[in-house]
């Protein structure tokens, strides 16, 4: 005998007790909203008061309408999206704090992994995609040795800091935690 969806019958609750499932519904939704509001001002001051104490001043975009003129001597690059004032105050600013290059403030390592440290024939990889500069390393996938992904090649030890040198836009930063102490980690980290 076929079943038709359309012959199931759903009881309903009464009106009332709908409306109040609505009604606790919406409240959830406004609470959710409240709450990333909040999420983003508390982001918001966080990057801010950071930008201030390394002395940096980051105005808010302005639209520029009309022409505007540039000395030759000045014009680095084409495109008018790089002189919008707002940029401009930000190279400005930039220029004028204290900086080191990377190479003298960190010490970058080749930590190879190899076959004896994973003696069950497997390990846990860790991807670029597995990382954010929000929360970290938040996964990792389990590998046999014999199917290596090319690009696995870094033991990364709890404390170590990796930096993402592919895809730098993902925001791929993260100090290794002990649950990710002894995993593999991709070749476009830095470590």
């Amino acid at each position: 005998k076929e079943t038709s969806f359309l012959n199931f019958e759903i009881s309903l609750p009464p009106l009332k007790e709908q409306n109040n499932v609505v009604t606790l519904w919406r409240k959830s939704q406004d609470n959710i909203t409240s709450i990333k509001d909040r999420i983003a001002v508390i982001t918001q001051e966080v990057e801010h008061g950071l930008l201030k104490q390394i002395g940096l001043e980051i105005e808010p975009p302005s639209l520029q309408r009309g022409a505007f003129t540039l000395l030759w001597s000045d014009l680095e690059r084409w495109d008018t999206f790089f002189y919008r004032k707002d940029f401009v105050a930000l190279r400005h600013s930039l220029s004028r704090i204290k900086r080191k290059k990377l190479g003298e403030l960190a010490h970058f390592i080749s930590r190879p992994w190899h076959h004896n440290n994973f003696p069950d024939g497997f390990f846990n990889y860790v991807e670029i995609s597995s990382v954010d500069k929000e929360v970290g390393i938040f996964s990792s996938k389990t590998v046999k040795i014999k199917d290596a992904p090319s690009r696995a090649t870094t033991l990364i030890c709890e404390g170590d800091l990796i930096i993402s040198t592919t895809r730098p836009y993902l925001g791929a930063i993260a100090i290794v935690p002990v649950a990710y102490d002894h995993h593999v980690c991709s070749s476009g980290f830095a470590l």
